[in-house]
C-alpha cells in the first residue's frame, strides 16, 4: 500500500464505525444468512431438477426453491437497511463531530 493510506482495520477507522455497531451487525449477521441461503437454495434446486427427471414431487421442491428464493430476497433488503442506517449512523456521527471541532 502507498504511504499514508488508509486501511479497513486501522484502528482511526475502527473508531468512527462505533455508533454503527449494531447496524452493522445486522449486516454482517444477514450476509452470513444470505450464504447459507445460497448453498440451501443451490440443495434444493438440486433436488428439483431430480424430482423433474423422476417426475415425483415437482411441486414441492418448486414450493421450496421459491420459498428460498423469497427468503434471500428478503434477507437482501434487511441486508441494504442495515447498510444504509450504519451509513447514516457514521456520518451523523462524523458530522457532530466536526461541528464540535
Amino acid at each position: 500500500m502507498p504511504e499514508g493510506s488508509i486501511r479497513p482495520t486501522d484502528p482511526r477507522v475502527l473508531r468512527q464505525l462505533r455508533a454503527a455497531r449494531g447496524p452493522l451487525l445486522a449486516v454482517t449477521g444477514s450476509a452470513i444468512l444470505a450464504g447459507v441461503l445460497v448453498i440451501a437454495q443451490a440443495w434444493a434446486v438440486t433436488g428439483l431438477v431430480l424430482a423433474a427427471l423422476d417426475r415425483d414431487a415437482v411441486a414441492t421442491w418448486a414450493a421450496v426453491v421459491l420459498g428460498l428464493l423469497a427468503l434471500r430476497g428478503l434477507t437482501g433488503a434487511v441486508t441494504d437497511l442495515a447498510a444504509a442506517r450504519a451509513a447514516s449512523a457514521v456520518a451523523t456521527d462524523l458530522r457532530g463531530r466536526a461541528a464540535r471541532a
